[in-house]
């Protein structure tokens, strides 16, 4: 299949989880302010289970054929967009929080921290720092056998599961890079079998994860060593297979499209979720009622996913602004040590 070939249902996994990210900052940024309930802490915390592990997981479905290329191919065509969007909108949060800062969230004011986002980062965009590093990682043991690099990514991940070295970032790399290299690698037997829907398999897979994840949480096993990994392994299968029925519904398109736009959604949410509870804590000094509270976690993460791809469609008409989600030449086309100038990509 090639390369440029897109497959829907990886569009409609990639929505769901970009999705669960908005509703658990959602939550994270709301309870603080008194805007979402607490309970949701524990709601959005069950979810991390399956989020992040499919999320990288779509994302390296089709970087095999990425990886193949030559080093500058792979700057101008992955990875000069990461370090773009990373370095950019970690600048435009920093001014964000400086203008309307908020006291739950010291670190996003912190210049210390802004000089040293490149090589320690401590926001949410640690996604895009990761999925840089992993493009390059995996180019570098390209020749390792397939067996060895899944069996070492495995034993990391579920070490770092269980311990860390406390980097959002680099932790997180160490416990998904598994899953990022599994859909590198594991490509075409993800396609192949997951050619036709299978409802009731999806279905089954479904409600035995959430019983899982409940179950493991219940007995204080959620952290047990190697438990979050395998998790995560359920937790990419259960993603493929609803992501598979879902492209036949009449919601298909929604997701797809959603799907093809987690970037925007991706580096302004944190924004959008911030303005929005900052409003609604403004607005009602006096408390939000406990079943508002409720909602905002599902309706706050609907009207954030609509500005953010409504940010991205105006962005599309404008030059300038373009460059809010996309890479300018000019730094596409740097010229690094010892090496010639990188060509800018065909769009």
């Amino acid at each position: 299949m090639p390369d440029n070939t897109r497959v829907e249902w990886v569009d409609i996994a990639k929505a769901f989880a970009i999705i669960l990210v908005v509703i658990y900052h959602t939550t994270v940024i709301g309870v603080p302010v008194g805007v979402v309930s607490a309970e949701w802490l524990g709601i959005a915390a069950k979810f991390e289970a399956f989020r992040m592990p499919v999320f990288f997981f779509a994302a390296g479905l089709f970087a095999e054929s990425v990886i193949k290329r030559p080093w500058k191919k792979i700057w101008s065509t992955r990875i000069a967009l990461l370090v773009w969007a990373f370095l950019l909108w970690t600048v435009l949060r920093f001014i964000y929080f400086l203008l309307v800062p908020m006291e739950t969230r010291p670190g996003e004011t912190s210049l210390k921290w802004l000089l040293l986002a490149p090589i320690w980062p401590v926001t949410g965009l640690w996604f895009l720092h990761a999925l840089a590093y992993f493009f390059v990682l995996t180019k570098l043991i390209v020749k390792v056998p397939l067996a060895v690099k899944l069996s070492a990514a495995a034993v990391v991940s579920m070490v770092f599961f269980s311990w860390g070295i406390g980097n959002i970032s680099y932790d997180g790399m160490a416990r998904y890079y598994l899953f990022f290299l599994g859909g590198a690698y594991l490509r075409e037997f993800t396609l192949e079998r997951n050619k036709t829907p299978r409802w009731p398999l999806a279905l089954a897979c479904v409600v035995l994860f959430g019983l899982t994840v409940q179950a493991l949480v219940a007995t204080g096993m959620f952290g047990t060593f190697g438990t979050r990994t395998l998790l995560g392994v359920f937790a990419v299968i259960t993603g493929c297979l609803v992501a598979r029925v879902v492209e036949e519904t009449g919601v298909r398109s929604l997701f797809v499209f959603i799907g093809k736009n987690t970037l925007p959604i991706y580096v302004t949410h944190i924004i959008l979720i911030a303005a929005l509870s900052t409003a609604l804590g403004a607005l009602t000094a006096g408390g939000l009622p406990e079943a508002v509270k409720h909602a905002v976690p599902v309706l706050g993460p609907i009207a954030v996913v609509s500005l953010a791809l409504l940010a991205a469609s105006l962005a599309k008409r404008s030059r300038v602004s373009t460059y809010l989600f996309d890479v300018p030449d000019w730094f596409v086309q740097l010229r690094l040590p010892g090496r010639a100038t990188l060509a800018r990509p065909v769009r």
